[in-house]
């Protein structure tokens, strides 16, 4: 079988791709990404946004099935034309190209918590209108409908995903789990004093990436064309939570220092993902507790 990750130099397309390696050696990935050279390891051949038109030769001249994993994508931007032009307009361009191919089986979208925005529930399910309160989260709501549509349009498999906030070992300080480990390490070593924060009351669902990658795969196995899955965590933390979970882990107790003292109308107040629906498809999972996936981000850290 042929694997194509797109976005494969991003940090979820890294764990994804060493993950079907894991299930079978004999799975051929095909990464492709912006950049001339391939950053994955994991990735069998790669090609560059430049050479679409090559790839397309590659899978179309092959006898062998082809999964699609969408993961390419801009995560921020203070343009909502730029998110559009890159997470709509771009997904429409790999549409185009995969849509062709008589071998696909399926075309896995990955799309973001962010769709739904505020809701009055607490309990987030798939049946929910969405309500994006963000540029980001419109964008992925466009692109998750265009892949859905698409699919009805021309025939053939699609599934999307909104997946809550990703962690695990390399995640980018752009995010704030990632840069509260960062903060964490500086402050026990002496470079830092304080930890700079927003809200610390607002309560996410994370999910170990190493977790979502797994689920991303049973998904794309079992998962129902045109059908929308939350990939989160059964448990819910406030970032006060992980303030707490990462003095434990470090020894450190960091003065706060708030940054952000107005709450903007765009605040979520709490995420807490229904996973029924996922994980009525998937037996036996078992998820990675939050204070292994942070251990897991300090030691990385301070490894590199």
């Amino acid at each position: 079988m042929i694997i194509v990750i797109t976005g494969s130099n991003g940090f979820t397309a890294k764990y994804l791709a060493e993950y079907i390696k894991s299930i079978s050696s004999d799975h051929v990935i095909y990464g492709i990404d912006l950049a001339s050279e391939s950053r994955c390891s994991s990735v069998d051949k790669y090609f560059s946004i430049a050479e679409m038109s090559q790839l397309f030769d590659y899978l179309n001249h092959s006898e062998d099935k082809i999964k699609v994993f969408h993961l390419a994508g801009l995560l921020k931007s203070g343009s909502i034309e730029k998110l559009i032009e890159v997470n709509v307009l771009g997904t429409a361009k790999y549409i185009e190209l995969f849509k062709k191919l008589q071998s696909l089986l399926v075309f896995v979208n990955i799309g973001s918590s962010s769709e739904y925005g505020i809701q009055e529930e607490k309990q987030l399910n798939e049946n929910l209108a969405p309500n994006p309160v963000l540029p980001y989260g419109i964008s992925k709501l466009l692109q998750s409908e265009l892949v859905l549509c698409s699919s009805k349009i021309y025939d053939f498999k699609a599934i999307t995903t909104r997946t809550f906030n990703l962690i695990g070992p390399g995640l980018s300080v752009d995010f704030i789990i990632g840069r509260l480990v960062n903060e964490f390490i500086k402050i026990k070593n002496g470079e830092k004093e304080f930890c700079e924060i927003g809200r610390t009351d607002s309560i996410r669902n994370f999910i170990d990436v190493r977790n979502a990658v797994k689920i991303y795969w049973e998904l794309s196995e079992k998962g129902e064309s045109g059908a929308v899955y939350n990939v989160g965590h059964p448990e819910s933390y406030s970032i006060d939570n992980i303030l707490n979970i990462l003095s434990s882990i470090t020894g450190t107790k960091p003065k706060l220092k708030n940054i952000n003292s107005q709450v903007s109308k765009s605040d979520i107040n709490y995420q807490y993902a229904d996973l029924g629906k996922t994980m009525g498809l998937i037996n036996k999972f078992t998820y990675l507790k939050i204070e292994e996936s942070l251990r897991n981000m300090v030691n990385y850290n301070i490894a590199i």
